[in-house]
């Protein structure tokens, strides 16, 4: 085999990344015609067909197995989506986007809680932490040519539901590592995971303005930009990625999984250059470079460790 496992499990987790980080787009769109909640019911239920689709074999899990996918489909697949959209109604968006950055380091102090003799919390990893998270703050406040920029103004009901969506999604990508030990199918898990996630959600409809489905709602699925982007978000952003995204999870480790979330600002800029036209100020292109030093940094990283994992000899 020419490739090794782990340069797998990297590219999963950067080809997730990269999805998860142009979804804003999609969601944008369909929030002019559909509720958030909505939305999100929406993509995991078309993510469980897809799934059973392409992997309709049902395997038989142990009852003792059960909490975990339950407390996947919590975290991972209701709290964290919600927590966050309320922290965005409540906060600004770019004070989620820097508080959202502490989500490695949460995840690093969660893994090594539940699992003491997995990976340690190396000096590397935390200065990497600190070089991204200084220049996501550089990138988020005065990275763009945005003719307005209010700047990090502090919201304590908002940025602390931003804390807490961070944490969230530590617990959701601990919990996949345990999942993983289960030894099924990756698709397995992941249907399962949106099934409880579904549960989880739907109870929330009875707390939010959902606009009835008559024929005029019904009719706005057919539009062709609301159909292609639940489609998105359902079949690739869900099903997909979200199995990708724990295949990663369960070849190279929560932790070194969740630190490629450091790259999302960096790609989201670029495709707001690309259809926005939005450009990069200098102090933008530093906080590229810092992320990216970050990155590399907490992925513990050399020339030599990346030729001698990428082939095998």
């Amino acid at each position: 085999m020419l490739f090794s496992a782990k340069p797998i499990g990297h590219l999963l987790a950067i080809f997730t990344i990269f999805v998860w980080s142009i979804t804003y787009i999609s969601t944008k769109i369909l929030v002019a015609d559909f509720h958030p909640v909505e939305i999100l019911i929406i993509r995991f239920i078309i993510g469980m067909l897809v799934l059973s689709i392409l992997y309709p074999h049902l395997p038989k899990f142990q009852k003792s197995e059960e909490p975990f996918y339950v407390l996947a489909g919590l975290t991972g697949g209701c709290l964290y989506f919600l927590i966050e959209n309320y922290a965005v109604t409540m906060t600004t968006a770019t004070n989620v986007g820097i508080i959202l950055v502490i989500t490695p380091m949460l995840t690093a102090i969660a893994n090594k809680i539940c699992y003491p003799k997995s990976e340690p919390i190396t000096l590397k990893f935390v200065i990497g932490f600190l070089l991204a998270f200084i220049g996501i703050i550089i990138l988020s406040l005065k990275g763009t040519g945005a003719a307005q920029n209010n700047g990090f103004q502090f919201n304590p009901m908002g940025d602390s539901l931003a804390v807490l969506a961070g944490a969230v999604f530590a617990v959701y990508s601990v919990v996949c590592r345990k999942i993983g030990y289960f030894a099924h199918n990756t698709l397995d898990d992941t249907r399962k995971t949106f099934f409880y996630g579904v549960l989880f959600i739907i109870p929330t409809l009875f707390f939010v303005e959902i606009e009835p489905y008559t024929v005029e709602h019904l009719a706005k699925f057919l539009k062709p930009a609301n159909a292609f982007n639940i489609l998105f978000l359902g079949i690739i952003a869900s099903a997909l990625c979200f199995g990708s995204w724990n295949q990663a999870v369960k070849v190279i480790g929560p932790v070194t999984t969740i630190v490629y979330l450091y790259a999302t600002p960096i790609i989201t800029l670029t495709f707001a250059y690309l259809i926005l036209g939005e450009q990069l100020t200098i102090l933008g292109y530093l906080g590229c470079v810092l992320i990216m030093l970050g990155l590399v940094l907490s992925q513990n990283f050399s020339i030599k460790d990346i030729k001698q994992k990428l082939f095998k000899k």
